[in-house]
């Protein structure tokens, strides 16, 4: 499996990756008020997870996308770079889970073998 995985939330009307609105390991909150209450919980750097987003109890449900990241594929932690290395991509069998406080609300399993990024869909 990849070594480091890495989530990604934005608002969908936002351009994919721009970094200075969307939560993610690098900004685990954002400057956008139309982000306010979604943080990033955790980012698990030793291993493909689990990382935990979460929205709080006053954040309006709807309009965000999430994603997934294959960050690195080795045990050093380097970023990947898919033109340099062909490993680096999902081996299949990832999966993503969303909770809300009574449990288990819906899953996605990646099922693919090839890419770094994954659009998991909107919450």
């Amino acid at each position: 499996r990849p070594y480091d995985l890495d989530m990604w939330a934005f608002k969908e009307d936002k351009t994919l990756l721009d970094k200075t609105t969307a939560v993610y390991w690098g900004q685990v909150t954002s400057p956008d008020p139309a982000m306010a209450g979604v943080t990033l919980d955790r980012d698990w750097v030793r291993s493909y997870g689990p990382e935990s987003l979460s929205l709080d109890a006053n954040t309006p449900v709807g309009g965000y996308t999430i994603i997934i990241n294959v960050y690195s594929d080795n045990l050093e932690g380097g970023k990947c770079d898919p033109r340099v290395d062909g490993t680096c991509a999902f081996r299949s069998g990832e999966l993503v889970e969303f909770y809300d406080e009574f449990g288990l609300l819906a899953d996605s399993v990646y099922s693919l073998r090839v890419g770094t990024w994954w659009v998991v869909g909107t919450a």
